[in-house]
């Protein structure tokens, strides 16, 4: 088996897989986002001292580089199933724990060197395109519907507590915010759609900057709030989702 990062080719057989994991990365909802690949190696270096240090430059330089092709190839030269590409991944392939190296001593460092390296990347799920994170309240005011006061102070003697009307309008508020692996989406819509109040800032949604993974673009993210307003009761629940 031959590894290859990027355009540095391992020699064949010289290469060992020491951990090939798959898990799922959840959203704070417990849905599935990624499935994460983390990879780790242990490979050897022959030749004489002078070489392996030539040898042990080039491939720290190497993985001193992320956001490449990961590949391993059979004797054959056929993809195997640990490969993954950078381009099927979220932020790139990331070099989790560069090029180490075991005690030198001896043999190791004369003719040979034994070293590590680890990576990992993240693989976008169908799944991602579900809400990955949701928030919905519902408040509810005034509800028993009753007098309006007013607080009077007069010039001279007490202060007034003065109802002036003999009943009032019953209120209630919307608000939430969603995420999703899916770009732009869309509010929920208001609970009471005809008892929304049409006033200025009484009703409206607000697109929130995505979040990302070393500068791409994987949560995209929506809040909203609605009011409303009636001269009866309001019953009702907030969504779930």
């Amino acid at each position: 088996m031959q590894l290859v990062y990027g355009s540095y080719f391992h020699e064949p057989n010289s290469v060992s897989i020491t951990s090939w994991q798959r898990s799922h990365v959840l959203s704070e909802n417990q849905w599935p986002k990624f499935l994460k690949v983390a990879a780790s190696f242990r490979f050897r270096l022959l030749g004489s001292q002078s070489s392996l240090m030539s040898q042990a430059q080039t491939i720290s330089n190497a993985y001193s580089v992320n956001g490449l092709d990961l590949n391993m190839f059979d004797n054959s030269g056929n993809y195997t199933v640990w490969s993954l590409a950078n381009g099927n991944t979220v932020g790139g392939i990331l070099v989790t724990n560069p090029v180490s190296w075991s005690n030198v001593q001896g043999a190791q460092g004369a003719t040979y060197l034994d070293g590590t390296v680890s990576l990992e990347g993240l693989v976008p799920l169908a799944t991602n395109l579900r809400i990955l994170t949701f928030q919905e309240s519902v408040t509810f005011d005034n509800i028993d519907g009753g007098p309006i006061q007013v607080e009077r102070i007069p010039a001279v003697g007490w202060p007034i507590i003065q109802n002036v009307t003999e009943k009032s309008f019953f209120y209630a508020y919307q608000e939430g915010m969603l995420t999703s692996g899916e770009p732009n989406p869309q509010p929920m819509s208001p609970i009471w759609p005809d008892l929304q109040r049409r006033q200025p800032g009484a009703n409206k949604f607000t697109k929130m900057a995505p979040k990302t993974i070393r500068g791409v673009p994987h949560e995209y993210g929506v809040r909203w709030s609605y009011q409303f307003v009636s001269d009866s009761p309001i019953f009702g629940s907030p969504n779930i989702r």
